[in-house]
Order: structure tokens, then C-alpha cells, then sequence
């Protein structure tokens, strides 16, 4: 069984009855952006930019005020509002405006709040909206992009910037199987005469890296010669470092005494302490001595087979790519309305503060659960036996809304056991309003019933007169009628009062009371 409950006095889901208005958002004088939506709800002003299509909102300035704007400035940085999308405006907070004037009497540009403060019911107010919007389009166009691109160590240099190659020790042109650039540019490690570069003597190579050399920890560049066998002169060459090709940085010496193979020599160093970044440049110069290769016919200096990074490095490089771009056309935009009369193009609009109104139960005795009787032993007197099993249990006439509980409120009105058949209810209403109210009861399985209602002595009207009808079971089983009765209440105290016209018994439901809304 349910526990016994005290009046139920709660608020049901708001209904809003409010004025409500929306103008067009113009940008550029002609141009459709959207709209300025606007209500209020009778505590506060609710003002909304919505863009249309594919307009975007950048930033907004509002006036709101009870002054009409074209007194003022068209100047939305100076309007008292800005940087929203939505704006939450108390009803009571909205100002009256005027100029601001200095000790000359001049104006000054700003306007001036008067603490005039708030709005009733039907006032007028001014709203001047202003935007900027803009609007992207694509056009398709050339642009540069820029990549980038990590190369793992080991890599070599990639670009050959240029080569003067010396004579071998005949003073004749070095073979051309040894004479192409492009073999530096990678390691091979066969036995091929095609596989590197000889510089011949006094010869020069000027060697780019794409992905500048990065000075990591220890050693960071390898300079790789060819020289098969390891019984064969001192070949040498002086290398030089670059960032542009132009100004050079003495590295050091590089020969073929350090053989990494048979078939390969190979010189380290390091690019610490040298006082130059971005390393895009390295220059090879043979230095050998001719008069050391008396014995070798053709001999040609110093033959490289690669320079060689050995820390990873990343760079970028730049790329023309067809592609759409954004662009966005910027307008200034006003809410729809009257033009201010200054020189510069502004509009602002009126709004009425109309009828605002809160549909809710205010008060509710009882319970509507199911659209038939619910067992009234729940939650009011019911005696727990029948009609004719002795006296019913007394209630309270008059019931006081707040104060007395439902379990004091008569179950039942009964003709024959001369039983609540006249009573009252009393509450407090702290408005003036149009009100419902709505009593439901059943007259159970056979009794024709009608009943007449009041409030503070005049007569609300009657129910109509129903029928009792005839069903299996006990009271979750009797049918249950509603009628409702609209009226306008007063502030104050109100007596309610119920009287049984015909009828032998009726059994309550519940007696509510709603303020509505006028549609008018």
C-alpha cells in the first residue's frame, strides 16, 4: 500500500506564451544572411543571430534600449551589447540612452546609460542588431605548397653542382669510364672503374645536399675514395664546407689511407666548432702529389666514390599545386527595419514586450494514476469497509491547500449517510490569472449523479449528470469522469465549494487547480 502523502503541490513542464518576432539579417543592404530571432519569456529579452546558408557569423554589436536609436549613433562599436551570437537581456535591466556630452557641451561619440531601468508588459522597445558576416567561395588557383621529407642516415649528397676535372699524370684527359659526376652521388661498392669519380690532379668537386648536413653526435660526414689494393701513392684532397656555395669553410683533408675494404678508403669529420649552419655544400679539391706516381701510366688523383651523411636529417621543399582556395567575401549586415536617418547605412526595429504567461498546476489534491478509480484507501478516508459498516471517518471542512494532508479529504460524498455533500476548500492564490480547475470522480457502479461547484459563493457551474454503470470488481474498476471549470482568479484567499446534487454516493479522484494562458 502506498504511504499517506501530504498535498501535492508541484509545477508541471512550462508552456511559454511570449512574444516572439524575427527579422530578416541583411548584409550589404540587399543580401539575405539570415535572421534576428527575438522573444522574451517575462524575466528576460532573448535576442539571437542565425545565418543562413553558408554565412558566417564574425562578431555583432547590439542596442537594446527604450530610447530610439536614431537619436543616438549608428556606430555599433558604442551600442551596449557585443561578442555574442545570444544574448540574455533581464526585462528589468533594459536602459534608456542618450548622448554623452562633455564639460562643453559637446557630444563625444559615446552614449550615455540613464539608469532608467526595466520594461512592463506592452512597452515598447528599440533593437538595432548589427554583424559582420562574411561568406567563403572557392576559386581554383595555383598555390604553393610546401612538403617536407626525412632522409635516414646513411645518405648522400644529390646534387653536382659543378666539376673541373684536372689531367691524369701523362697531362692527358682522364679516361672518360672515370670521368662521370653522377657516380658520386651514391656508394657503390663494386670493383667498376664506372662507379666513381676521379678528380684528376689539382682536379675540383662541388658536391649539394638537398637535406642540409646535420652536425649530430660524433662523426657526421664520410668521404669515401676508391683505391684497389692498399699498395698504391698517397692520394689526397683538400674539402671544404657551405651554406651557399659562395663562402667556404676549411674542413680538413681527406686521402686513402684508411681502408674500409680492399677496394675503398674512407676519411670521417666532424662539423662541430665550425661557426656555419645549414650545411648544403661540400667542396672536394685534389691535392695529390703527381711526382708520386711516377710508376702509375694514367694515374688521376683522387677518385671519390660518395660523400656520405651519417645523421638523419629533414627539409622542405616547395611544390605548385592547382587547387581551391577560400576566399571570403566580409559585409556589414542589419537587422531588418526602419533606416537611420544619419549618413551611414544602419537599421533598427521595434519590439513590444507582449502577454507573457506560465501554463502550470498550481495546486492538486489527489492522484489521477490510471483512467479508471484508483483504490482511495491510498490517500484518502476511505473506511475500509462499505457504506452501511458504520460511521465514516471525519475530514476537514474546511480542507486548507499547504496545510491539510490528503488523507483528510473526504473519500467519498454520500446522500445517505448525509456525508460530505457540501464542503470546502480553501488556498491562497498569489496572482491575478485565468485558472482551470478540474475535479474528478466517479459515481461508482449504479447512482446518477451531478454535483454544482463555487467559489467564494458564485457558482462555477455543474458537472453534467452521469450514470453509474455496472462493472465487475470494486472501486479500481469504476469509470472516472473529469469536468473542468475556467475562470479568472484574483490575488488572495478563495473558498472553493463542492455540493452534491443528486445521487446517492460519489467516490473523489482528485480536485486540481492550473493557471492557463490566454490565446487571445
Amino acid at each position: 500500500m502506498k504511504k499517506i502523502i501530504l498535498v501535492s503541490i508541484f509545477l508541471m513542464s512550462l508552456m511559454i506564451v511570449n512574444s516572439a518576432s524575427a527579422v530578416v539579417l541583411y548584409a550589404g543592404q540587399t543580401i539575405d544572411a539570415g535572421n534576428i530571432e527575438v522573444n522574451n519569456d517575462g524575466e528576460n529579452l532573448y535576442v539571437e543571430y542565425i545565418t543562413s546558408g553558408d554565412w558566417e557569423l564574425m562578431e555583432t554589436h547590439l542596442y537594446v534600449g527604450k530610447t530610439n536609436p536614431d537619436t543616438l549613433t549608428t556606430a555599433p562599436g558604442k551600442f551596449p551589447y557585443s561578442g555574442e551570437s545570444s544574448y540574455v537581456i533581464p526585462l528589468d535591466e533594459i536602459d534608456s540612452y542618450e548622448m554623452e556630452t562633455n564639460k562643453k557641451g559637446k557630444i563625444t561619440g559615446n552614449i550615455l546609460a540613464l539608469e532608467d531601468f526595466g520594461v512592463e508588459e506592452e512597452d515598447i522597445i528599440y533593437i538595432a542588431a548589427h554583424a559582420t558576416v562574411r561568406l567563403p567561395y572557392e576559386v581554383e588557383e595555383y598555390v604553393t605548397v610546401t612538403y617536407y621529407e626525412t632522409l635516414t642516415a646513411p645518405h648522400y649528397g644529390d646534387i653536382n653542382v659543378s666539376t673541373n676535372q684536372g689531367l691524369d699524370n701523362q697531362e692527358n684527359p682522364v679516361a672518360e669510364i672515370r670521368s662521370d659526376p653522377a657516380a658520386a652521388l651514391n656508394f657503390d661498392s663494386n670493383h667498376l672503374a664506372s662507379d666513381f669519380f676521379s678528380l684528376g690532379f689539382g682536379g675540383e668537386y662541388i658536391m649539394g645536399f638537398t637535406c642540409p648536413l646535420v652536425d649530430g653526435e660524433g662523426d657526421d660526414i664520410r668521404i669515401i675514395e676508391d683505391t684497389w689494393g692498399t699498395s698504391y701513392p698517397l692520394e689526397i684532397a683538400n674539402v671544404s664546407v657551405s651554406s651557399d656555395g659562395i663562402n667556404w669553410v676549411f674542413l680538413g683533408t681527406a686521402d686513402n689511407t684508411d681502408h674500409g675494404d680492399t677496394d675503398h678508403t674512407q676519411t670521417y669529420f666532424d662539423l662541430t666548432g665550425l661557426g656555419i649552419s645549414d650545411i648544403k655544400y661540400i667542396k672536394v679539391v685534389d691535392i695529390s702529389d703527381i711526382n708520386d706516381f711516377t710508376s702509375k701510366t694514367g694515374a688521376d688523383g683522387y677518385d671519390l666514390n660518395a660523400i656520405e651523411a651519417l645523421h638523419d636529417c629533414t627539409y622542405s621543399y616547395e611544390v605548385e599545386e592547382l587547387q581551391n582556395v577560400t576566399y571570403y567575401q566580409h559585409e556589414s549586415a542589419w537587422g531588418n527595419g526602419t533606416d537611420f536617418t544619419h549618413k551611414n547605412w544602419a537599421m533598427y526595429f521595434e519590439y513590444e514586450i507582449e502577454n507573457f504567461c506560465v501554463e502550470e498546476t498550481l495546486w492538486q489534491i489527489g492522484d489521477k494514476e490510471i483512467s479508471q478509480m484508483e483504490n482511495p484507501m491510498d490517500e484518502f478516508n476511505y473506511p475500509g469497509y462499505g457504506l452501511s459498516g458504520g460511521p465514516l471517518p471525519e475530514f476537514d471542512n474546511p480542507f486548507i491547500v499547504g496545510t491539510s494532508l490528503d488523507s483528510n479529504f473526504p473519500w467519498n460524498s454520500n446522500v445517505v449517510k448525509n456525508y460530505a455533500t457540501d464542503f470546502d476548500v480553501e488556498f491562497y492564490h498569489n496572482e491575478n490569472s485565468d485558472v482551470k480547475l478540474t475535479v474528478a470522480w466517479s459515481p461508482g457502479k449504479s447512482a446518477t449523479e451531478q454535483k454544482e461547484v463555487f467559489v467564494d459563493e458564485s457558482s462555477l457551474g455543474t458537472t453534467t449528470i452521469i450514470l453509474g454503470t455496472s462493472v465487475s470488481g470494486w472501486y479500481n474498476s469504476w469509470e472516472v469522469y473529469e469536468h473542468e471549470f475556467d475562470f479568472e482568479l484574483s490575488e488572495g484567499y478563495h473558498t472553493l465549494n463542492f455540493k452534491h446534487l443528486m445521487g446517492d454516493g460519489t467516490a473523489w479522484d482528485f480536485v486540481k487547480l492550473e493557471r492557463v494562458c490566454s490565446t487571445e
